[in-house]
Parts: structure tokens; sequence; C-alpha cells
């Protein structure tokens, strides 16, 4: 899931309800969080929806000491 089809929607979690529902039902629901918020808060927003699992795009300067 690009960035660019997150911003394609109003918020995020349209985008991953939009992709839960019509995407083929073989494909993971492996959802992007990082685009507009927070990763944390946009994760838990995913999981509510139902994903498989998170993306986390997140830039150097938010990665901490890792």
């Amino acid at each position: 899931m690009p960035h660019a089809y997150v911003l394609s929607f109003d918020t995020p979690e349209s985008a991953w309800a939009a992709y839960a529902e019509y995407a083929d039902p073989d494909l993971p629901r492996i959802m992007l969080c990082d685009t507009l918020s927070d990763e944390k808060a946009e994760a838990l927003a995913a999981a509510r929806i139902g994903c498989s699992a998170v993306r986390l795009d997140t830039p150097r300067s938010r990665r901490g000491d890792i």
C-alpha cells in the first residue's frame, strides 16, 4: 500500500477500510501506518479495522537510536 493510496482518501481509516473490503481476499491486509499521524495511533486504528499487519515507513529523524 503506497502513501499515494492513503492520501487519495479523506483519512487513513477510510483507505484501510476500502482496501480491506475491495482488495482480493487472498491478499494479506497490511496497512501503511505513518502517513498523516503518529505511527502508534495509526497502527492501533488499523488493528481495529482488522489488518493482518502494519507497515511503518518511519523517517530517520523519528527512529530514535536503533
